[in-house]
């Protein structure tokens, strides 16, 4: 029996309020309600049914498309009380690894209709954890975000439902690693950071003149609107390091991570001049699960995701709480 693993990556999904004016936007915690508002609605207004005005499908310009699946859609997709487990989908023409039938449910290969890539993922809706297996065939957390705001956008839209809405205030999704503060303070016990070092790269038809970047090392703020020039090397020195430099190492490394269709570098410098990358997978919270056939159960993946889920618990909650 052959046997593979899944990347899994642990993340926060919090909600962000849609503003037009300079102030940074709020991002506050998801509640158990919203959740399931969330995932309700899309399952009870949306049907794996591609003609129909209000659907689960999501299709991006020359992609293929992608749907989530949960327990009401297949059976063979666990439930738990207190978590949403689902599967997010994106079709492919290839072979590899299951068939997709013409209302999007996937099952394995028994004869050619169409294929499908697959990504596990888990919410706890007690804190807003999630867990997802990376799959590079289906796309990474940004996908899974930005999948979740526009069917968000399009139930608003459509519906009487007023879906992460509170008042006059409106929120979206936002899905963002957990940043391995536990190895963050190793690195600060260990060496003094003299210099903060970054590379963006401003793809082609990136639709933003500007950007928030997280520069200032005294006060740790974003500052606004630097404006775009086709590569930017960014640069300062630490200044007084010894104030908080574990949450400024926090900022700095989420920000890169978050933004890696622009940030081609990120490192520091020590007091050795050594070069220390912070774009490895040492800086954010992850670990790996067993695939143990081509075909593997999904009670199985998601019983090892929980698993693995349980038994980091407690390194979760502290880099969550980390400064």
């Amino acid at each position: 029996m052959s046997t593979t693993q899944l990347k899994v990556y642990y993340l926060v999904l919090s909600k962000r309020e849609e503003s037009d004016s300079t102030t940074t936007p709020k991002v506050v915690k998801v509640s158990t309600n919203e959740f399931d508002d969330i995932f309700t609605g899309i399952i009870d207004n949306m049907p794996l049914r591609k003609k129909s005005k209000l659907n689960r499908f999501f299709t991006l310009t020359g992609s293929e498309p992608k749907w989530i699946l949960l327990h009401a859609d297949d059976s063979g997709i666990p439930e738990k009380s207190g978590f949403i487990q689902g599967l997010f989908v994106k079709s492919r023409t290839s072979k590899w690894p299951y068939k997709e039938d013409v209302n999007g449910k996937v099952s394995q290969i028994l004869e050619i209709n169409g294929m499908a890539e697959v990504s596990y993922f888990i919410i706890d809706k007690n804190n807003g954890v999630v867990i997802y297996t990376a799959n590079q065939f289906v796309g990474g957390h940004k996908s899974f975000q930005n999948y979740l705001n526009e069917k968000i956008l399009e139930l608003r839209n459509n519906t009487t439902l007023n879906i992460l809405k509170s008042g006059k205030k409106e929120y979206l999704c936002e899905l963002n690693l957990i940043i391995n503060s536990i190895n963050i303070e190793d690195l600060v016990k260990k060496s003094t950071i003299k210099k903060y070092n970054m590379r963006l790269v401003r793809p082609k038809n990136y639709d933003k003149s500007t950007i928030d970047l997280p520069l200032n090392s005294e006060t740790d703020i974003f500052v606004n609107n630097l404006k775009w020039v086709k590569t930017q090397n960014i640069e300062f020195l630490a200044g007084r390091s010894n104030d908080l430099p574990g949450k400024r190492l926090k900022n700095w490394i989420s920000f890169a991570r978050e933004n890696r269709d622009i940030v081609t570098r990120a490192d520091v410098l020590d007091e050795d001049s050594r070069v220390i990358d912070l774009l490895g997978e040492d800086y954010v919270l992850n670990s790996m699960i067993d695939y143990t056939k081509k075909y593997m159960p999904h009670q199985d993946v998601f019983n090892s995701l929980m698993s693995e889920y349980k038994s980091k618990q407690t390194v979760i909650r502290k880099c969550i709480d980390y400064v």
